[in-house]
């Protein structure tokens, strides 16, 4: 990983869904995937120079810095001590496998919880198992 870390021209950071108004998906008209959302809130940060203790990197037109050791060791970089700094990393992070569940797995949940709807001949027993499957996995992906 250091060998990694010390040719990396950019720090990766994640700007978080806070909800919909902030988020850049609102204001779309097209659909967007998972995929896409997740690039959307990636944040590129240039580095500007290394120190042997320091990395430094330039936000919003300011120099701020993370530790060169703990970004080389584990790859990422807390911005500072409080709980609501973030973290910075040194390759582009994947997107959380509970961003593809929102798409692929709810949308599958949705229409077998359809088919076994009783207004549409089904088993109230089977369906009501499907309704249940279909909530834990909405709120596990926090839809």
């Amino acid at each position: 990983m250091a060998d990694e870390v010390a040719h990396v021209e950019h720090l990766w950071g994640i700007d978080h869904c806070r909800g919909s108004l902030d988020c850049f998906t609102a204001y779309r008209t097209e659909p967007v995937t998972p995929q896409d959302h997740w690039d959307g809130h990636l944040i590129e940060y240039p580095i500007t120079r290394r120190t042997p203790k320091r990395v430094y990197y330039e936000e919003r037109g300011r120099e701020r810095f993370v530790n060169r050791q703990e970004l080389e060791e584990d790859g990422e970089a807390s911005t500072g001590r409080r709980w609501w700094q973030s973290h910075l990393y040194a390759v582009k992070p994947p997107m959380p496998d509970r961003w593809a569940l929102r798409e692929r797995d709810l949308k599958a949940l949705k229409v077998e919880m359809a088919e076994l709807h009783p207004d549409r001949g089904g088993d109230p027993a089977a369906f009501r198992e499907a309704h249940r499957r279909y909530e834990r996995a909405r709120v596990a992906a926090g839809a």
